[in-house]
């Protein structure tokens, strides 16, 4: 029986039938890159610093294997605190690589790890039978890569944590590797090497991956010095504060709206100012859902994510209801409560012998759609979250 290499300086062809064993060779040495960074964004110039949260930021990711969570409202800012925080770290010390993944579906995130890979040039990525999850992650617990930042962005459906890959029915596939069945994030998660941040709406998936209260950074709405300088930075000059002061305000401190709310005034200036906007959004629940819908054009964002907050939001009650179908008629009746008071009393099922109520509760306060007053007996929600939801609701045609 004859054997073939192939491989190094060996080269050339042969015609005719060969019975024996050819090889192939190895993969050619390939020199390992300098540190980089995968942030898909370029720093925003309009960015306002939010600097209490990124002080944490820094300050828990500076521990190796910290696993820390931004979680908060779709829209809230969250992944512009990440991209900024990640721009910083590279600024500071550009020997410390920072890896960006789109964590928002299984499909995504293998998108994201093997361009990764590639320009990491990791060895085994072009392997047609590797499992990139578990390349990856066996990869950044290499103690000779260095330093390194892990952001696994919109991590908001638990089965990329909970659901197995789909195992290979190739017969050349490595079959003998028990590990092709675990979950696709454990294989990242179980480094210590590095820090990882993810950014997530789902409370349950946060402490899922963080495991305490404490790895849980709660990103809230911005304060009302820091929602101004946003607006400001969007709009010309010379309008009027107290203006701007009740825009921000109807817009509840929420960092996408106002930037939503700008674009639509700069789009349609001057035929319309910040009062202008002010009345419509004001004058009508009708005429407000129309505003919320506009999507303005920014870079700085996903091409994936919604440029509008009504419809980011929507997006959360579509995955609330595939997942837990009580839970979002629950929400769907809450919104036509006042949203200052809605009274636990009037929700609750006498019978409920399961909690079957209760895990509805946890699951809307997962993603912030409510809040419990002090007495814990009352919930409320925020006013565009309660239009938002009119609006699902009749798109589905139950109002």
């Amino acid at each position: 029986m004859n054997t073939i290499n192939f491989g190094e300086r060996n080269s050339g062809s042969q015609v005719g039938i060969n019975n024996g064993v050819i090889n192939l060779g190895a993969e050619p040495l390939e020199f390992r890159c300098d540190p980089l960074s995968t942030v898909p964004v370029p720093h925003d110039p309009d960015f306002v610093s939010r600097d209490d949260l990124l002080n944490r930021i820094h300050k828990q990711s500076s521990v190796p294997g910290s696993r820390i969570v931004l979680v908060g409202l779709g829209g809230v800012g969250k992944t512009r605190l990440a991209v900024e925080y990640c721009h910083q770290v590279r600024q500071k010390s550009p020997h410390t690589w920072v890896f960006w993944v789109h964590a928002s579906n299984a499909a995504r995130c293998e998108e994201s790890l093997r361009n990764i890979a590639e320009r990491t040039k990791i060895p085994g990525r072009r392997n047609r039978n590797a499992n990139i999850f578990q390349l990856f992650g066996n990869w950044l617990q290499d103690g000779k890569i260095g330093e390194w930042i892990l952001v696994l962005d919109n991590l908001d459906d638990d089965e990329l944590l909970r659901k197995p890959l789909a195992t290979s029915t190739d017969d050349n596939a490595n079959a003998q590797n028990h590990n092709l069945t675990q979950p696709p994030l454990k294989y990242l998660l179980k480094s210590s090497k590095g820090s990882i941040i993810t950014t997530s709406r789902n409370k349950g998936v946060a402490l899922e991956i963080a495991g305490y209260m404490k790895h849980l950074i709660d990103v809230q709405p911005m304060i009302i010095d820091e929602a101004l300088v946003l607006i400001q930075k969007k709009l010309d000059s010379g309008i009027e504060r107290a203006d701007l002061v009740q825009l921000v305000e109807e817009l509840e401190f929420m960092p996408l709206a106002i930037v939503q709310a700008a674009s639509y005034i700069t789009h349609r200036s001057p035929r319309c100012s910040v009062s202008q906007y002010l009345e419509k959004l004001r004058h009508s629940d009708c005429q407000a859902i129309k505003l919320l819908h506009h999507e303005g054009y920014h870079t700085h964002r996903d091409w994936e994510a919604k440029n509008s907050i009504l419809l980011t939001w929507q997006i959360s009650f579509d995955h609330i209801r595939r997942t837990r179908q009580s839970a979002a008629d629950l929400l769907s009746l809450m919104s036509f409560f006042d949203r200052q008071g809605i009274p636990e009393d009037l929700l609750r099922v006498q019978d409920d012998l399961e909690d079957g109520f209760e895990n509805d509760i946890a699951t809307l306060r997962d993603y912030s759609f409510i809040a419990p007053c002090e007495n814990s007996m009352v919930f409320t929600m925020h006013r565009l979250v309660q239009l938002t939801l009119w609006t699902w609701l009749k798109t589905h045609g139950q109002i």
